[in-house]
């Protein structure tokens, strides 16, 4: 068991051990003058009352702990998911971090978090831990006095695609599109700059810039090479700010609406992104050297939620420039989207199950120029049912998936998908 495991475990026992132990008063005065008079004084005060607690805890999308001042604050959660899939052929392509490339049951995901406020209500930290892989996923400190800036630093998703920074316990299907693998800039570590501008105004926006390793989680900056640089820029069109999550599962009165742009570049000895770390790209081998290829890429964004309606939707082009030797090189062109909308239909028809979502998605992922990696397709359609919202639902999903390798040759067959996911 790693160090971060048991820290994060012992920090949880130090702070519900401490709740159950109230602070009780001490008398300043245990020896007074033992007479009548104070003995008649004594019958006529009452007892002194037991100092109030300096923590409380309830019970409220996870379990809450703070202190009495409001300047220290966590919320200690759990999540799993347990998936059931299979798949018609073991070649079809998919979404490499969210599917078992055999049939069958697994526990898919497995995370302890927390997070909360520490000295300040605007120092802000977060963690989470994946106990399916034994790895420290994400660990993040905020600091943000003002809405309009504010700084994050640590290893956490970098913001650039919304379909990434959605967390996989907020999904509208059992897991992202086929777009995500292959354009995910993923977890990173560095520091963003971000906040929000112009609120409730027709500018509204929000920002993040951000600096970056450019190896993945858990990766170094090698000195031979250059950081990640990471911009977004997110149009709030409806005047309300716009977080993160899928599906209209408060069936929103008032909708939110987005439209946002975002760039990526870096230089390294990797073509590719996820969970996991960094690697490579099909087609794509190790470096010969840690600046081995140039990644530049940009997508454009936009989502909607209100009345039970939600969708989103990304177009990402990403260029690969190999650099071998200083006089010879390569350029490789990829690029990619999806769409997806889902939809509470009790909210047109009152005897359809309110709990139940039903959401449809198409991807498509090509090729464009210099790299021999197959056209990948994605027709997906979904039902959620919400227990409790995102903290307890049930997902089934049903796709139809499709590789066209460079040569012509092509590879159809379906994937089904039974995921519950639920956080306490």
């Amino acid at each position: 068991m790693s160090t971060t495991r048991l820290n994060s475990l012992t920090i949880s026992i130090i702070l519900l051990v401490c709740t159950a132990i109230p602070c009780v008063a001490l008398d300043t005065n245990p020896n007074p003058p033992k007479n009548k008079v104070n003995d008649e004084k004594k019958q006529n005060v009452e007892e002194p009352d037991e100092k109030e607690p300096t923590l409380t805890a309830e019970y409220r999308g996870g379990l809450r702990i703070k202190s009495k001042d409001g300047n220290f604050a966590t919320r200690i959660r759990w999540r799993t998911q347990s998936r059931v899939s299979n798949t018609s052929s073991p070649d079809l392509t998919g979404e490499k971090d969210g599917i078992n490339p055999s049939a069958g049951f697994r526990i898919k995901r497995a995370r302890f978090k927390l997070d909360g406020h520490a000295y300040r209500p605007w120092l802000k930290y977060a963690l989470e831990y994946g106990f399916e892989r034994n790895v420290l996923l994400s660990l993040q400190f905020d600091i943000q006095k003002s809405e309009k800036v504010g700084v994050r630093i640590g290893q956490y998703k970098a913001l650039y695609s919304r379909e990434r920074s959605d967390s996989s316990g907020a999904q509208q299907f059992v897991d992202r599109s086929i777009v995500n693998s292959p354009f995910t800039v993923d977890r990173q570590s560095g520091v963003t700059v971000l906040g929000r501008l112009f609120p409730g105004s027709s500018i509204d926006s929000q920002y993040a810039a951000g600096v970056f390793t450019g190896t993945g989680r858990g990766g170094a900056l090698d000195r031979n090479q250059t950081p990640m640089f990471i911009g977004r820029w997110q149009w709030n069109f409806l005047k309300r700010e716009f977080g993160y999550g899928q599906s209209d599962v408060g069936r929103r009165s008032e909708p939110l609406g987005s439209f946002a742009l975002a760039a990526s570049t870096n230089q390294g000895a990797y073509t590719k992104f996820s969970s996991g770390g960094a690697g490579q790209l099909k087609g794509f081998s190790g470096a010969d050297n840690p600046s081995q290829y140039k990644l530049t890429q940009w997508l454009a964004e936009l989502a909607y939620q209100g009345h039970g309606l939600s969708i989103q939707s990304e177009y990402h082009r990403k260029q690969i420039d190999s650099q071998p030797t200083k006089t010879s090189g390569s350029e490789s062109v990829l690029k990619g989207w999806y769409a997806q909308a889902g939809y509470f239909f009790h909210e047109f028809f009152p005897s359809f199950p309110q709990p139940l979502e039903i959401a449809i998605r198409m991807a498509r992922v090509d090729p464009v120029k210099g790299i021999a990696i197959p056209t990948e397709r994605e027709l997906t359609v979904g039902a959620n049912w919400f227990y409790n919202g995102h903290n307890n639902k049930v997902t089934m999903d049903i796709s139809r998936l499709s590789t066209t390798l460079p040569k012509g040759s092509e590879d159809t067959g379906w994937r089904t998908r039974v995921q519950w996911d639920i956080t306490f």
